[in-house]
Formats: structure tokens, C-alpha cells, sequence
């Protein structure tokens, strides 16, 4: 679960579209109860949107750097479902060269720390948050 803590370095924004009554929205209902502290503690400084709208399927929103979105549809799905969902969305935000990598969180600035197979000299980047 080590992919949650990387939510606010992946994603600008996350947003949760669903029904308030609607059966299909009962499972993102229940995610929403069970993680949304979690999450939230784990990325402070993420915007965890949940926007309820009656009638509306369940949809999850993330928001990357440069404005690009991604969504998925959450009808149908169990919870834990939801969880791997949006841990898929995490995995597609973080490009390939980076999968593996450490983040270190000092204060208000997170350094990302990684070695390439073509350097043996570790690359830093670092960012405010």
C-alpha cells in the first residue's frame, strides 16, 4: 500500500463523482468511508474532491501535471476494486523510468531519488510542496 502515500506527487487533483441513493454508487460510497481519512492524512496537501449529484454513475477523476485527466468508472465495482482502480491511475501517472524509485519527504520539500541503467550517479529532484 506504499502507492498511497504517492498520490499528491502523481496527482494534481483526485476527484470522486457519485449518487447519493443510486445502488450503483454503494461501493464507491463505502470507499469513500473506509479510505478517505487514510488518503487524506497520507497526502495532506492533495484537493480529495467528492462530488455528489443525483442520478450520476460513479466515475473516478485524477488530474495530472499539465492539466491531462484520466477517469475511470466505478459502476459495478466492489470497494476493493475502487482500490486497485486508483492505484492503477498512480502507476499511470509515474512515467516508466521512475517506477521503483524513492521519494523522501523533509519538511515542505519532497526529494525523488533514482538511479538510471545508463548512469550509475543517482538523479535528484526535488519540489516544494
Amino acid at each position: 500500500m506504499s502507492w498511497r502515500s504517492k498520490l499528491s506527487h502523481v496527482f494534481q487533483e483526485l476527484r470522486i463523482h457519485l449518487c447519493q441513493t443510486s445502488p450503483s454508487s454503494t461501493a464507491t460510497r463505502e470507499f469513500i468511508t473506509r479510505n478517505y481519512v487514510d488518503l487524506k492524512a497520507l497526502n495532506p496537501t492533495l484537493p480529495l474532491l467528492i462530488r455528489e449529484c443525483s442520478g450520476v454513475q460513479p466515475r473516478l477523476w485524477a488530474r495530472y501535471d499539465y492539466g491531462v485527466e484520466r477517469s475511470v468508472p466505478l459502476d459495478g465495482l466492489a470497494a476493493h476494486e475502487i482500490d486497485v482502480k486508483l492505484e492503477e491511475l498512480v502507476n499511470l501517472g509515474i512515467p516508466e523510468r521512475f517506477q521503483g524509485c524513492l521519494w523522501h519527504q523533509r519538511g515542505d520539500i519532497s526529494i525523488f531519488v533514482s538511479t538510471f541503467s545508463y548512469s550509475s550517479k543517482p538523479y535528484l529532484l526535488s519540489r516544494r510542496v
